[in-house]
C-alpha cells in the first residue's frame, strides 16, 4: 500500500475517533488525535490549560496557532515512514490550508480524507448517551459494542462522560460544524490525494468493514 496520511472527518459523535484508532491499529500506522491531545492540555493547571478547557465545555474552538503548534510536536516525535492517522484536526478553512502545506513540505504523506457522515438527529442520541472507561494507567476507551460497562469494571476503571457532552455544548460544536467544517472539507476534496465517503450510521464494525474496503483500492 503506497504511504498517506487518513485524515478523518465528520460531526461530533460521527465515530471518526474510533474508526481512525481501527485503521490505525490494522495498518500498524501512528494515529494522533488532535482533541485527545487538546484535553490533555485542559487538564493541565496554567492559564493554557484553563483557557482550552473553558472553550471546550462551551464548545467553542481552541485557537488555531495552539493547535497547530501542538500538532506539530507530536508529528516530530512520530515515525510517519509507513503513514499517519489523523483526527481531530482541519475543523477550519485556515487548518486546511495549514495541512495542505505540511503534506506539500514533505512533513506528512499525501492527505486521504475519509469524511463520515450521520444524521443531526442521531448524533445528539449518540452525544447525550456516550460514556468512557477512565482506566487505572489513565487510558480511556469507549463504553460500546467492543468495550462494555462489565469489561470496564473487571479491568478496575471507572464510567466517566467528557465534560463538553451535553446538549448545548453538542449544539454548538455542531453548528460549528457545518459552518466552518464542512467548508474545509470542500477545500480538502480538491486538493487531497483522496475522498472516501462513508455511512456512520451502521454499527462499528460494519463502518470499519467498509473503510477497511475503501482504503484497499488506493
Amino acid at each position: 500500500m503506497k504511504r498517506f496520511t487518513f485524515l478523518f472527518v465528520g460531526p461530533p459523535g460521527s465515530g471518526k475517533g474510533t474508526q481512525a484508532e481501527a485503521v490505525a491499529d490494522s495498518l500498524g500506522l501512528p494515529h494522533v488525535d488532535v482533541g485527545a491531545l487538546l484535553r490533555e492540555l485542559a487538564d493541565l493547571d496554567n492559564n493554557t490549560g484553563r483557557l482550552i478547557k473553558s472553550l471546550m465545555i462551551a464548545g467553542k474552538t481552541v485557537p488555531e496557532e495552539v493547535v497547530l503548534e501542538e500538532l506539530l510536536v507530536h508529528l516530530k516525535m512520530l515515525d510517519l515512514s509507513k503513514g499517519l492517522v489523523l483526527d481531530g484536526y482541519c475543523r477550519t478553512q485556515k487548518q486546511a490550508k495549514d495541512l495542505l502545506n505540511l503534506q506539500t513540505q514533505g512533513v506528512i504523506p499525501p492527505i486521504v480524507v475519509i469524511s463520515i457522515k450521520v444524521d443531526d438527529n442521531l448524533l445528539q442520541e449518540r452525544i447525550t448517551t456516550r460514556k468512557y472507561c477512565e482506566l487505572r494507567n489513565g487510558e480511556k476507551k469507549n463504553i460500546d459494542n467492543s468495550f462494555s460497562v462489565i469489561d470496564c469494571q473487571q479491568q478496575g476503571g471507572h464510567i466517566s462522560k467528557r465534560a463538553d457532552d451535553n446538549l448545548t455544548t453538542f449544539h454548538e460544536r455542531l453548528k460549528l460544524y457545518h459552518e466552518q467544517t464542512e467548508p474545509a472539507i470542500a477545500d480538502l476534496k480538491e486538493t487531497s490525494k483522496g475522498l472516501i465517503m462513508v455511512d456512520g450510521t451502521p454499527p462499528i464494525k460494519s463502518v470499519e468493514a467498509t473503510i477497511a474496503q475503501q482504503i484497499q483500492h488506493l
